[in-house]
């Protein structure tokens, strides 16, 4: 690539992007105030990145505590929406994601899901496969 072309180039991983997956990432303590801006953000920074980030090709899979609240949609209607949720690839991973019970919960559940392309809204394991991912991310 020529240095002109570089110039031309947009950058693709934009401090905007790092702050917004460094703030997922973070989380927002089970407080839902906190989680709305952080997803907004996520979505709309993540949305600048070429497909190759935003797209799952395997079967992921999610833990999920389940309180008493939970019950009735997800048995007697269509499962439980909880907008942006972090899948992984690694079932045992999932399994042991923030320990097997949680006191105030009924019970956990695992979910396994084949994501469409328009489900995903960046995939870190493809983040962190590419080598400008790393330099953007230590620099």
């Amino acid at each position: 690539m020529t240095k002109e072309a570089e110039k031309v180039q947009p950058e693709i991983f934009t401090d905007e992007l790092l702050d917004a997956l460094g703030a997922w990432q973070r989380g927002w303590k089970a407080d839902e105030d906190l989680k709305r801006p952080i997803t907004d953000n996520l979505v709309r920074e993540a949305g600048k990145l070429p497909a190759r980030f935003r797209a799952a090709p395997e079967v992921c899979y999610w833990k999920r505590y389940l309180f008493k609240k939970d019950m009735e949609p997800l048995v007697m209607f269509e499962g439980l929406d909880d907008g942006v949720a972090s899948w992984g690839t690694d079932r045992a991973c999932a399994m042991d994601f923030k320990g097997m019970v949680k006191p105030e919960s009924v019970t956990a559940a695992y979910f396994e899901h084949k994501p469409h392309p328009d489900e995903v809204i960046v995939n870190f394991l493809a983040l962190w496969a590419d080598h400008g991912f790393h330099e953007a991310a230590d620099g």
